[in-house]
């Protein structure tokens, strides 16, 4: 979205199920390990995992 001030739409995903998501102040790189906390709003349709490790599919600027 726009690089400068660090904003991206990303999917992440554990290989079974996906999210697509905002993320801003955005440090990831494709193929990058996600393990911190997701805070969601406007949520539709989520599944608990108890996996803790989530690989970046796609970013998009």
């Amino acid at each position: 979205m726009d690089e400068d001030s660090k904003e991206a739409y990303v999917k992440l995903t554990d290989g079974n199920y996906s999210i697509e998501s905002f993320c801003s102040n955005c440090e990831l790189s494709e193929d990058d390990v996600f393990s911190g906390i997701l805070h969601g709003f406007t949520v539709k349709n989520v599944i608990k995992d108890f996996n803790t490790d989530y690989g970046i599919d796609k970013k998009s600027r």
